[in-house]
């Protein structure tokens, strides 16, 4: 039940190695031991995961048992999943797109035990924004080293404006703080800045990228017009003649009509 002791202690760990596994994540590791705890926390998150996935995956298969008390249904435990997840494609295998997507999907999916609430507690809101803002500072390095003509994008101005809320929120969440602990977000007005500076360029970016993908779609949709139309006025009266009706379904609704017609007039 999602109130038994069994449950409470589930939601406090997945909680509890979530918010360290992202802390760590995004704050300096610039001695061999934070890189070690750093290596440990990750270690230990993946074991919970997958000792949490194969018991779930165990009562699915147990016809005896609700696959709506399987443990990876409960939000907290969804949300080290993701985070677990995040950290494999940034870290490990730097798969920045799947990335993006991720971070928009965890700051913008609900709770589903309540509509109203982000899957993704409060508190991992600026952790989050600290990794777009690494992804994002890497593809503005690689536009300047490469001096590319046509920029990256990650994040699709959707994700953008989806990052663009949750700064926001933090933002007035800082200001309204009274008791001044503000480990859940900025850390300086300078870093605050730097985030909100590095979004407003993504989001001219975005438009960029998403605007050329649309014209190379028309440009393409444009030449296979013009492929089907040369392929069409190719097709001459011999060629129609030759055609068999019982091969007839192996081509084109033009050529079957053009064929039908051929009968016809003979």
């Amino acid at each position: 039940a999602t109130s038994g002791s069994c449950h409470r202690t589930l939601c406090a760990l997945c909680n509890t190695s979530t918010s360290k596994l992202l802390r760590i994540l995004t704050a300096s590791k610039g001695t061999e031991q934070e890189s070690q705890e750093y290596s440990a926390m990750y270690r230990d998150t993946v074991d919970i995961v997958e000792s949490i996935a194969e018991r779930s995956a165990s009562m699915l298969a147990d016809a005896s048992l609700s696959a709506s008390f399987a443990p990876d249904k409960v939000p907290e435990v969804q949300v080290m999943f993701h985070v677990a997840e995040l950290v494999e494609l940034f870290v490990i295998s730097k798969e920045y797109d799947r990335c993006a997507k991720l971070i928009v999907a965890c700051l913008s999916e609900t709770n589903p035990n309540n509509a109203s609430k982000s899957l993704i507690p409060f508190s991992l809101h600026w952790p989050l924004l600290l990794i777009a803002r690494e992804i994002l500072r890497t593809e503005e390095s690689v536009d300047v080293v490469t001096n590319a003509m046509e920029p990256q994008s990650a994040f699709d101005h959707a994700g953008i404006g989806c990052l663009l809320q949750s700064l926001m929120r933090v933002v007035n969440l800082s200001c309204s703080n009274q008791n001044g602990d503000i480990s859940w977000g900025p850390s300086s007005d300078e870093e605050l800045l730097e985030v909100q500076e590095l979004l407003a360029r993504a989001l001219g970016r975005a438009f960029v990228v998403e605007n050329r993908k649309k014209k190379d779609q028309k440009q393409a949709a444009r030449r296979n017009a013009s492929r089907r139309g040369r392929s069409w006025n190719s097709t001459t009266t011999a060629d129609i003649s030759a055609i068999s009706f019982k091969d007839l379904s192996s081509y084109s609704a033009e050529i079957q009509q053009d064929v039908v017609l051929n009968m016809l007039n003979w």
